[in-house]
């Protein structure tokens, strides 16, 4: 898978989507910070761990679904070709 790009999995299609749209958003965001010479900083591990906890422990099931199929009429569009 050499020069692939990055591999996500889940146990669905909504749940790999979710992963991999957080994964690009945090490197796009990392990117942008860096090319503009600032430094990135660091979330303290307490709150790390809080939040993390927070999305552990709430139903949140629901989301990546949710998530996946607003985005779907947006890839479409974006799949045609403008004439």
């Amino acid at each position: 898978m050499a020069n692939h790009g990055v591999t996500v999995v889940g146990d669905t299609v909504s749940e790999a989507f979710d992963k991999l749209y957080f994964l690009e958003n945090t490197c796009k965001s990392q990117v942008l910070v860096l090319s503009a010479n600032l430094s990135l900083k660091r979330i303290d591990d307490a709150s790390s761990k809080r939040t993390r906890n927070q999305w552990k422990n709430e139903n949140n099931d629901w989301l990546g679904p949710v998530h996946f199929t607003s985005v779907i009429p947006h890839t479409r569009l974006m799949s045609h070709k403008i004439t």
